[in-house]
Order: C-alpha cells, then structure tokens, then sequence
C-alpha cells in the first residue's frame, strides 16, 4: 500500500480570537460587525482590500460599505491610512489601509459597553484600566453625535433626496438659544457641505485645526464644546473624503504641494497661512 495513504489527512485552519464584545453585541450594526471581524483576523489587523472587494464580501452596495467603515473610525473600533496615488515611477495607486485597535479601552462606544469590557476584563483576572475615550451615555447618544460629525452617512439606509433650502425650517430659530461662540462653531460645520466648496478653503481648515483635533482624540480632558468637536470631526471626515478624490488638475497642485511642505517638516500653522493665501487667489478668481 502506498505509504502516503497511511498518513491521516488533516484540515489546517488558522483562526484568530475575537472579543466576545464585537460577536455578541447590539451596538454595532450587521456590516459593521463583519469588517470589525474581516479587519481583526487580517494579518497584524491590517487589511488592505479595495473598497470593491469588500463591497463584494459584505454583500453591500457604496453607500452601506461607506457608512460602516466611517462608523467604526468614528468609534475608533479601527484607523485608516489613506492609499491614492503615490509618487513614485511609475505612479502607484495604493489601497487604504483598515487598522484595527486590539485594544477596547482605547473605543469610543456606549457606556454600556465599557462596563461590559470591564465585567470581562474581571473575568480574566485582570486589572481594568481607564477607557481613552469617555463613553456615550447610550447608543442614542451615539447615533445623535455621529449623526452631526459625518451627516452625508447618518441614516441607515440610503437618504432621499433633500429638499430645497427654501423649504427648510429657518435655522435661525433654532440657534437663538446658543452663545455666540456656539454659533460660530455651528456655522463653520455648515459651510463644510455648502455647494462649491474649494479644497484650499479645506485643506486650510484643517491644518488650521490638526493640532486641536489630534489634541481632543488623544485627550478626554481636552476642554472644546460640543461644537467645536462636531466641528473637528466633520473637518477631519470631509477632508479625508475630498483629497481621496481630488476633482481638478489645480486642487492635485495643491495636494502635492502640501505633500512637499510636510517633507519639509514645515508646521501646521505654516501651511495653514500658505493654504489661506492660495484660498484667497482662487476665492478672487486669480
């Protein structure tokens, strides 16, 4: 008898652990929990996969796909790393890369939630530690947040079309009761999805604010309103949308040029001054 026909054949499996947490929940929806579950099992919880293949692996169209993922950075569940063309020769177009964070206490979820992480730390004779981030209240209130830092992907299926501003409610009764520095910040959040949006308006934005946003998502105790961080999160959001998809020949000018300023290690507030120069020739039509 051949020799190999003695040796019992085995099926080798990898798998990976999966926190309880991310199977047995409530608080993150269907497509959700499968990339939270697809981006931990990738290798060092690195996934590289094209938004095509993960659309084909959730079994979900853009909108979905979109809303998920921006919901689990949301919830710091994951990171991204933003692909796009690189410069090299000949130019390469990279995937993004989904980072997922192993570490729990480091999510930005429900209050419930975290004591569920702290009952199951216990459980494993270990000692809790201090969560990053300071829990939602609940998962309403998370819905309500994320709802105001990222509104193009708030409801859970695909929005109707909205109406005419001119049938919309005035805003300004709604805002009587917020300080004027509330106003300003609320203001500043609505001219991020105002038509005709300049990318060097943006861009200046953004390094205005980089220090700030980097600031309140490493520090709970980081002393900005409520609107000033609708405001940082919705900057962050759309200005990670809009250089993914760079629409003129001018705005990917501009892109490199900033990729060249940060090889300089020029600072935040350097090219925020250089962005609001280059805004004010493009705002004047120069």
């Amino acid at each position: 008898m051949n020799e190999r026909n003695k040796k019992s054949r085995e099926l080798v499996l990898y798998f990976t652990p999966i926190y309880n947490i991310l199977i047995q929940n409530w608080f993150l929806e269907p497509t959700e929990k499968l990339l939270a579950s697809l981006f931990a099992s990738s290798p060092n919880g690195e996934c590289t996969l094209s938004r095509e293949v993960l659309k084909k692996h959730c079994r979900c169209g853009h909108y979905h796909l979109e809303r998920a993922i921006k919901r689990l950075e949301f919830m710091k569940i994951i990171s991204i790393e933003l692909g796009g063309w690189k410069q090299k020769f000949p130019p390469l177009r990279e995937s993004n890369r989904y980072i997922f964070d192993f570490d729990p206490y480091n999510w930005r979820i429900p209050k419930e939630v975290q004591e569920k992480i702290v009952e199951e730390t216990k459980a494993l004779k270990k000692e809790p530690r201090p969560f990053v981030n300071g829990g939602f209240p609940n998962q309403l209130g998370m819905d309500i947040v994320f709802r105001e830092a990222v509104p193009n992907y708030a409801e859970g299926r695909i929005p109707r079309k909205k109406k005419p501003a001119k049938d919309l409610e005035p805003h300004s009764q709604v805002e009587t009761s917020f300080s004027d520095d509330d106003k300003k910040w609320i203001r500043k959040s609505k001219n991020l999805i105002a038509d005709g949006l300049r990318f060097t308006y943006l861009a200046r934005e953004f390094y205005r604010y980089s220090d700030e946003i980097n600031f309140s998502r490493e520090n709970h105790d980081h002393g900005f309103s409520e609107h000033q961080l609708t405001y940082f999160e919705r900057l962050y959001t759309v200005f990670s949308e809009n250089r993914r998809k760079l629409s003129n020949q001018d705005d990917v000018d501009v892109f490199n040029q900033i990729a060249e300023w940060l090889n300089e290690n020029k600072s935040n507030s350097y090219i925020s001054h250089e962005l609001g120069r280059l805004d004010k020739l493009r705002k004047e039509g120069v």
